[in-house]
Order: structure tokens, then sequence, then C-alpha cells
């Protein structure tokens, strides 16, 4: 096993590829590096914490040998357009990709079944996103202050978190018919919302899920 500990924050490049060699990249690696586009081996077992965050990285492909993208890997990578997270990678940690203002395509793997709260919170250029059906969990404010335009939950999704679109001010429309239940503020703020289609029946609808969503009529 190889480690690589640190990147130099100064080392500007537009490619980096990292060694095939290499298995683990340490915490804080990449961290406010200038390299716009970093090349992962397919041999990667697993990320640090905060590995990328605050980088000028583009775009970026995950190997389905990590198996997990941990806390805040790619927080605040303001210049993130593309993500490709390959089949094997099964969870995706607090705040992976906060605040990626810039993020517009992200490519999720058949294999993924949680995202954990706050993964996407403030991604307001990601317009859409296709999760997959064995997606078995959606923490808390994933989606948050996103610029999702239009959902569709899997049928394997049973619960929408507390505030997991909040703030969402683009979205139109939810098709979430294997939920049966919405927690505090799930939908709260969201004013273009028109049209939700969830499952019947539902067992707990808490009463400020749809607050402030002044189309829909329920």
């Amino acid at each position: 096993m190889k480690k690589l500990i640190c990147c130099p924050a100064g080392k500007a490049a537009d490619v980096y590829v990292v060694p095939d060699s290499v298995t683990e990249i340490g915490k804080n690696a990449f961290m406010e590096s200038k390299i716009k586009e970093i090349v992962l081996p397919d041999g990667l077992a697993s990320i640090g914490d905060f590995a990328f965050t605050g980088s000028a990285i583009e775009r970026i492909v995950v190997p389905g040998t990590v198996s997990s993208i941990p806390w805040g890997t790619f927080e605040e990578c303001v210049s993130l357009k593309t993500v490709v997270l390959k089949d094997g990678i099964t969870s995706i940690g607090d705040r992976a990709f906060e605040q990626c203002s810039a993020l517009t395509d992200v490519t999720f793997p058949d294999t993924l079944e949680t995202i954990v709260e706050h993964a996407f919170y403030g991604c307001k250029s990601l317009e859409s996103v296709v999760l997959p059906d064995g997606l078995k969990e959606i923490g808390m404010g994933v989606f948050e202050l996103s610029g999702i335009r239009s959902v569709t939950i899997p049928k394997s999704i049973t619960v929408i978190n507390a505030g997991t679109f909040s703030g969402c001010s683009s979205l139109r429309s939810v098709v979430a018919e294997g939920v049966k239940e919405l927690k505090n503020n799930a939908f709260y703020g969201c004013a273009k919302l028109e049209e939700v289609k969830l499952g019947v029946p539902l067992s707990s609808v808490d009463k400020n899920a749809f607050k402030g969503c002044i189309l829909l009529n329920y």
C-alpha cells in the first residue's frame, strides 16, 4: 500500500495523474490545490476527509474501488463541474460536495446506498440528478439550497428527511411514490413547487414539510 500524503498547494497544472501504485489519498492531500483535473488510479482504495477541499479541480472520476466518499472530500470546490462516481461506491459522506457552486453533472453509481446529510448543500448549479434504484437513504439537507428543478426519488426511499430539499427555489416537481414519511422542513421554501407525487398511504407528514410552498395545494 502506498499513501499520497500531500500535493503542494502552490503546484499548478491542467492535469495531475496520481501514480498507479497509490492506494490511499490522505486527509487534506489536495486541499486548495490549483490543479484543474486529477486522475485517480483504478486501484485506489480510500480517500481521506477533506482531500480535495477548496481545490481548483473542474472534473473528477472516482473509481469503484473506493467504497465511500468521506466527509468534506470536495467541499467548496467552486470550479468543479463534473463528477463521475463508478460502480462499487456505496456511500457519499457528510458535506462531501457542499458549496460546489459550479457543479452541473453528477453520475451516481448503481451501487450507491446512502447519501449522508448536506452532501450537495448549496450546489446552486445542480439542476437535475438521476438517483439509482437501490438507494436506501437520503440524509438531512442533502440537496438544501441546490438548483434542483425536478427529481424522481427511487421507490426504495421511504422517508424524506428534515430539510432534504429545503430552500430549493427552482424545484417544480417531485416524484416520490415509495415515500411514506416526510420530516420537518423537507421542502421548506420551495416557492415554485407545484407538483408532488407521493406514496399512498402516507404514514407521517410533518406540519412544516411544505411550509412556504405557495403554489402547492395540499
